[in-house]
């Protein structure tokens, strides 16, 4: 009755911790898309949806605006000998991402996964919270299997509450899905599966693995030490197998060139030129390691948690646990040794890591726990391992202490995760410019990761040229231009700033001068309660809390100075004109203080080359002009 008791308590308990696991991943995972539309960030995440299309549209076929795209990197290689532009570490930093976001094929399996429910909705970004939803459940279900073959349910109980608490900046166990995270939990398996001597299995999780992202050639070499080492000889011929498909993961991994480019090779690409030593890149790499376990750990609780790691192995006196958990360590300490600049190793092999070093921490806390009540309450009886090793309720103040001191740190990195990403990364891109763009044309952008990701997720890059055109860098080609086509220019509304958002929030402050012979009349929108400050006068705004509220203001006032006071607006349109959400080429200014950042903004239609311009769609976070006559 009472192992049946003991059994129940364990199963309520572990069910209690993996429902409010559950919980915190889906809230940094979905929460903050509860008025928005789009994913945090214009790199990584519209990247690996772009990914996705790109298999759609241009694994069979060229597409035309991944050509012309590589075009303009080819041309620009070319100009590597002018010093001004060698020296602009983030101007190259931003091609070499080109290079990895668009073309560069590095994790195919989350990619089709994508696509896959992408052939059922027809929306990658409605696809991808989908997909996430039933990742998120993987991984959950990942980290108990590892956990409770390594550490039992006990510790996997707290094990799930710590990791629950603690996002790592939003990098960390499931809070922020994206493909490296997915293929520690798949090699969250494969260790599991090394241990059980699931050999079929073993393979399997390998080769998913190492398709999902390239951070699974660590696994495939715990993979080939552990087959080696242990019990090689009792399955001979399959352990061989497993040994040649991981040596061949390893190789396809290292030299995989495998990209949607035709002549340009993405597989040694520097991040961005520079002359470190190897002194200096080691040094990097070692900040880079601190950073990514700052997020985990205060470091004066390391002695703690690498004693408690050996503790661990005395007391489990397994062969096959021990050599798992050495060999995962010996990666952790490698991983520094050969990292590169922005690639950051460290982080991406970091569940796994943690898995091992936290879990042998609660675990050895939860067994002096045991020793300490059981010698309080004098119960000789009751012995939970071995009694030479009953010392460790000595270690529990210190034991104790580190726990909590990390899970405070997990609460405050939880709460500055989602605070940053509610504030920022507001933008909404309206599907009318793409809709408007019919047959082959040439789409031009002032900006690399912004709109033009937004039309590639569209697949607009599969019949249109995509260009790039920036008054700093005229890194457009005159004479890559093709006759005879349709032109767009495309850029980022003017409220548009700070790189992240086209909502004003807090202190900021826009100033309108309005010298047309007309009242003033703005409308704004918020997705909470919201208060502003127009000349002086407090307007109150989405008194109901609703989404998508939108007040209309209507001033007689020819300057007008608001301040947000609380809460965050939005500009959908400025001026009496009727077809358009601007004043273009009207006698209204702006000018935007963020931050300390300042903006002018003269609603004036840009210059484009020698070309005549007009306005098409202002709607959503980009302008769509089109462009003729060139005298080129």
């Amino acid at each position: 009755m009472k192992k049946f008791q003991n059994l129940f308590n364990k199963k309520f308990f572990l069910s209690i911790s993996v429902l409010f696991f559950l919980i915190t991943i889906s809230f940094t995972n979905f929460g903050y898309l509860k008025d928005k539309a789009y994913p945090f960030g214009f790199h990584d995440y519209f990247s690996y949806l772009i990914k996705a299309k790109n298999f759609e549209k241009c694994w069979f076929s060229e597409c035309k605006g991944l050509k012309s795209i590589e075009k303009q990197l080819t041309f620009i290689e070319k100009q590597y000998e002018d010093q001004n532009i060698k020296n602009d570490d983030s101007f190259f930093l931003t091609l070499e991402r080109q290079k990895a976001r668009i073309f560069k094929v590095y994790h195919p399996l989350y990619s089709f996964i994508i696509l896959g429910f992408d052939q059922f909705f027809d929306d990658l970004l409605k696809s991808r919270v989908i997909a996430h939803f039933f990742f998120v459940i993987f991984i959950t279900l990942s980290l108990i299997l590892l956990s409770n073959l390594l550490f039992g349910k006990t510790t996997t109980i707290l094990l799930l509450l710590v990791f629950a608490l603690n996002n790592q900046g939003g990098f960390g166990f499931g809070h922020q899905v994206n493909p490296y995270v997915l293929s520690q939990s798949l090699s969250m398996v494969v260790l599991y599966c090394l241990v059980k001597e699931y050999k079929k299995n073993i393979i399997v999780f390998n080769i998913l693995s190492s398709l999902m992202h390239p951070i699974g050639i660590f696994t495939n070499f715990i993979t080939l030490i552990f087959t080696i080492f242990v019990n090689f000889k009792e399955k001979k011929n399959i352990n061989i197998l497993i040994i040649t498909i991981n040596f061949f993961l390893i190789f396809f991994i290292y030299f995989n060139e495998l990209s949607f480019f035709d002549k340009l090779s993405v597989r040694s690409a520097d991040i961005f030129s520079n002359d470190l030593t190897v002194l200096d890149n080691l040094k990097r790499n070692l900040k880079n390691f601190y950073y990514t376990y700052s997020g985990l750990y205060n470091f004066y609780t390391l002695p703690i948690i690498f004693l408690s790691s050996i503790i661990f192995l005395l007391i489990k006196n397994d062969k096959k646990i021990s050599f798992i958990v050495i060999l995962v360590y010996l990666m952790i300490f490698m991983l520094p040794l050969i990292d590169k600049p922005h690639v950051n190793l460290p982080r991406r092999f970091m569940n796994i890591g943690a898995v091992i070093m936290v879990g042998s921490l609660s675990f050895i806390f939860i067994k002096s726990c045991l020793i300490l009540t059981n010698k309080v309450l004098k119960k000789e009886k009751m012995k939970y391992i071995q009694s030479k090793y009953n010392f460790i309720y000595y270690l529990f103040p210190f034991l104790i202490i580190s726990l909590l001191v990390n899970m405070n740190l997990g609460l405050k990195n939880l709460k500055n995760y989602y605070s940053f990403f509610n504030l920022n990364y507001d933008i909404n891109f309206s599907s009318n410019q793409t809709n408007l763009i019919e047959g082959e044309n040439i789409l031009i952008f002032n900006n690399f990761e912004r709109a033009d990701y937004f039309y590639m997720l569209k697949g607009l890059h599969e019949k249109n040229y995509f260009y790039y055109f920036n008054g700093n860098k005229k890194i457009l080609g005159l004479n890559f231009l093709e006759k005879n086509k349709p032109i767009f220019f495309v850029s980022m509304t003017p409220f548009y700033h700070d790189e992240v958002d086209i909502y004003f929030t807090k202190k900021d402050k826009i100033e309108i001068i309005n010298n047309e012979n007309e009242e003033t009349y703005f409308k704004l929108k918020s997705n909470k309660k919201s208060k502003i400050s127009i000349n002086g006068k407090i307007f109150e705004l989405n008194k109901n809390n609703t989404k998508n509220s939108i007040d209309d203001i209507f001033l007689n006032d020819k300057k007008i100075i608001i301040e947000v006071l609380d809460g965050k607006i939005q500009f959908l349109k400025l001026g009496k004109q009727k077809r358009f959400n601007f004043p273009w080429n009207r006698k209204i200014y702006a000018s935007i203080n963020v931050s300390n950042i300042q903006k002018s903004i003269n609603f004036q239609i840009p210059e484009i080359f020698d070309c005549k311009v007009n306005i098409v769609d202002d709607s959503g976070s980009s302008v769509l002009f089109a462009v003729s006559d060139c005298k080129i």
